[in-house]
């Protein structure tokens, strides 16, 4: 049973250049980032914001195990969010590339 509850709706920040998503546990609410940059795992390549959204969603039980650990470990960045990493992907698992129907 996850210690959080994980935000339907992702969206883009371009100002981040990431991908944004609400993080809760208990009354805490925090904001998750994915950058860009990380989800090259997924692909392979430099995917574009929609494209990112999309992998994002295609990807979310990985996300979903990388962000109950970074909040078990208290690894949260200086402003209170999370932040995920490339290792963090690594640590977790296979990533999927297909498509969200």
């Amino acid at each position: 049973m996850p210690i959080f509850a994980f935000a339907e709706d992702m969206v883009w920040n371009e100002a981040a250049d990431a991908v944004e998503f609400e993080v809760t546990v208990g009354d805490y609410v925090g904001t998750c980032r994915v950058p860009r940059r990380e989800l090259r795992r997924f692909e392979g390549t430099m995917p574009r914001a929609e494209r990112a959204v999309e992998l994002c969603h295609l990807n979310r039980s990985i996300l979903e195990r990388v962000v109950e650990a970074k909040i078990r470990a208290r690894a949260l960045d200086a402003d209170g969010h999370l932040t995920v990493t490339g290792r963090d992907l690594a640590r977790i698992g296979q990533p999927q590339s297909g498509t969200v129907e």
